[in-house]
């Protein structure tokens, strides 16, 4: 946990990426605070703020859900948001928040065309694991001029969310 906490000071984005994701699957104690200083971080698209995200979601500490609402909002760049909304699939199973934003945040995404927010909100809501979940993806699939693309990669988180509700977990992408 040391050396990947070192390396979140590197100058490459990639480095700085994998070692948060890799310091949080540590679950250590010190991976917290170390991910949270990387929010002080400037980087560009705020890339460094987004690693953040994905290491404190691989680390599954729970005070790390209102770093990831806060991310969500639609002022943020998409790849933060991307970051976030996956965050609070996987930290927010028992928030009333989270299914009302990863829902909106899907449904406002699947109009817009933005295929990194669809898969991101899928994702997101599969691993929250509510079953009102089949019914959106189900919903928004129906619509009359939903691009086939965006319908293929609803469809399939659907089905695993399914699968995942029957008690055939199988967790998507964490």
């Amino acid at each position: 946990a040391s050396t990947y906490a070192g390396l979140l000071n590197d100058q490459s984005y990639g480095v700085i990426r994998a070692a948060s994701s890799a310091l949080g699957q540590t679950k250590s104690p010190i991976a917290y605070d170390a991910l949270v200083k990387l929010f002080d971080q400037q980087s560009w698209h705020d890339t460094v703020k987004a690693s953040a995200l994905a290491g404190l979601a691989a680390l599954g500490d729970k005070r790390a859900l209102d770093f990831a609402l806060k991310y969500s909002d639609k002022s943020n760049f998409t790849s933060l948001r991307a970051s976030a909304i996956r965050a609070v699939g996987l930290l927010g199973k028992d928030d009333a928040r989270s299914f009302a934003l990863l829902s909106d945040s899907l449904e406002s995404a699947f109009h817009r065309g933005d295929l990194s927010l669809i898969v991101a909100g899928s994702e997101a809501l599969t691993n929250l694991g509510d079953p009102r979940a089949i019914e959106l993806f189900d919903r928004l699939a129906k619509e009359p001029d939903a691009n086939p693309n965006y319908v293929g990669v609803l469809v399939g988180y659907q089905d695993r969310l399914r699968k995942a509700t029957a008690g055939e977990t199988k967790p998507a992408n964490p």
